[in-house]
């Protein structure tokens, strides 16, 4: 589907494919994923070595919400070639 195309289709499809077309940008923002890399290995040094209980939870956090923010952006990213898949396995299973 072209740019061109989205103002043909229903507002929820038009919304999906821009979060799709701005997750596919971030996953692929070298310095976004850096800045998240870096973020994330401190947070996993505070984990181990924090000083006290709550500096060891709140890095925890931070690491599950650092891997939830780019499994989601993943997940999104790769919405059309999941439905380009699902779609030609239903095509493959109408035959």
């Amino acid at each position: 589907m072209s740019d061109l195309d989205l103002e043909a289709v229903d507002p929820d499809e038009r919304d999906l494919q821009i979060a799709v077309a701005g997750a596919q940008r971030l996953m692929h923002d070298e310095i976004l994923q850096q800045f998240l890399s870096e973020m994330r290995k401190t947070a996993e040094h505070y984990v181990v070595y924090g000083v006290t209980p709550e500096v060891r939870d709140v890095n925890r956090a931070k690491v599950v919400a650092i891997d939830e923010l780019r499994g989601y952006l993943e997940k999104m990213a790769m919405t059309n070639q999941d439905r380009e898949a699902q779609a030609a396995r239903d095509r493959a299973l109408e035959d």
